[in-house]
């Protein structure tokens, strides 16, 4: 494997990445671009429609070009049909290839990172020289099992159980003289199990540290209000929306009849997100921007992780953190050696929440609890994550 060389530029291959960033995978490749740049030369990153190159930590230049993914729909029918993956029918399309070519020549790489096992794919065979790092996000095996598990229909069902298929029978040759970057414990034992001989890294998710102006203080008669923030098109949010409103809603209800608000963020609301919503009258926020999600976080109680299963999680968690708001989880979500910090709570009993919830009723100076809270993200910062993996990667070719 060719060693990580600091004084040449990388090239990351992320044709997920859809501006405004808004999901997990999405913010993640973004970040973890931008603050490489202050390791290397320059970062160039293919996004969806866009060329950006990264030096500082700042967007230099952009280059836009024309490309749009394919439809779930025809994603999905693809797959079938080329007995393909899920991934690389809907992101790697002609355009995204055509500029990641383009790219490649114009540019002195060491390094490339690809952001999920398909993009590798996409790297051109003149970059074979580069040290070829890998993104894997969560454990692919799990996320497309859970998937066909919990669908309903045939069609999403079939269309998950080939793209597990294609990573069974493709993996080894895609992680080939690659490294795997991992963000949990539990997603590197996965891909260990499956190569046993692969060479990994366990990687930290970081979060945007975002100190609002003013917390808002509130006493044991004022809301206590619960905010969900997640890509609200995916079938897991709604699942988890689903869950909260039959497992959870109902006690938190009964303790806080006449102060509990449920507010649901997030972009892209499916029509069955739309409908929950509705119908237990929570307040809906689609596609807000930064500044907006800033303010709703301020004068949030607590934000609420509700999932029943759960795959690249842990982002929303350090998320909530980065703007000092505790949390309440269920158990599926907590990382292997993620510890709850003051005032959060993961549990599957929704009576568990509702004492958290007295308890933060109870804390004397809820505003230096709220600090508290951001100081323990600091650690977790994008800078902070972003050198700590440099230094992996150094450490790794001693």
């Amino acid at each position: 494997m060719p060693r990580f060389n600091r004084q040449k530029g990388a090239l990351v291959i992320a044709p997920h990445v859809q501006y405004p960033t808004r999901n997990g995978s999405d913010i993640s490749l973004e970040r973890v671009s931008r603050y490489l740049s202050h390791h290397l030369p320059y970062v160039d990153m293919v996004a969806s429609d866009r060329v950006s190159r990264y030096v500082g930590g700042r967007v230099e230049s952009e280059r836009p070009f024309a490309n749009r993914l394919r439809r779930k729909a025809v994603a999905g029918l693809r797959v079938l049909f080329k007995r393909s993956h899920y991934f690389r029918e809907r992101f790697n399309t002609g355009p995204v290839h055509s500029e990641i070519e383009r790219t490649a020549r114009g540019g002195d790489y060491g390094t490339v990172l690809a952001s999920y096992l398909t993009s590798r794919l996409l790297i051109p065979a003149a970059l074979a020289h580069c040290r070829t790092l890998i993104w894997t996000h969560n454990d692919e095996f799990k996320w497309f099992q859970d998937i066909a598990a919990g669908s309903k229909s045939r069609l999403t069902r079939l269309v998950a159980q080939q793209s597990e298929r294609f990573l069974q029978e493709h993996l080894v040759d895609l992680a080939d003289r690659a490294q795997l970057l991992h963000v949990s414990e539990t997603d590197f034992a996965a891909y260990r199990k499956a190569i046993p001989s692969h060479s990994g890294l366990l990687v930290n998710i970081g979060t945007d540290l975002e100190r609002p102006a003013k917390w808002v203080v509130r006493d044991s008669v004022g809301p206590v209000v619960l905010t969900f923030v997640s890509s609200l098109s995916v079938k897991m949010a709604a699942d988890a929306l689903v869950h909260f409103k039959n497992a959870f809603e109902p006690v938190l209800r009964a303790n806080f009849p006449r102060r509990l608000q449920v507010r649901i963020v997030g972009s892209s609301p499916s029509p069955m997100v739309r409908r929950v919503c509705s119908e237990a009258g929570w307040e809906l926020y689609a596609d807000v921007d930064e500044t907006r999600l800033v303010d709703l976080l301020a004068t949030t109680t607590f934000t609420i992780l509700p999932f029943s299963y759960a795959n690249g999680i842990k982002l929303k968690l350090i998320r909530s953190l980065g703007s000092g708001i505790p949390f309440l989880s269920t158990a599926v979500c907590q990382p292997s050696t993620f510890t709850a910090p003051p005032y959060c709570r993961f549990s599957d009993a929704p009576l568990d929440w509702c004492n958290a919830i007295a308890a933060w009723d109870a804390v004397a100076d809820q505003t230096e609890a709220h600090e508290q809270l951001y100081r323990i993200a600091e650690a977790h910062s994008w800078p902070a994550c972003v050198e700590k993996l440099v230094a992996d990667l150094v450490a790794s070719d001693a």
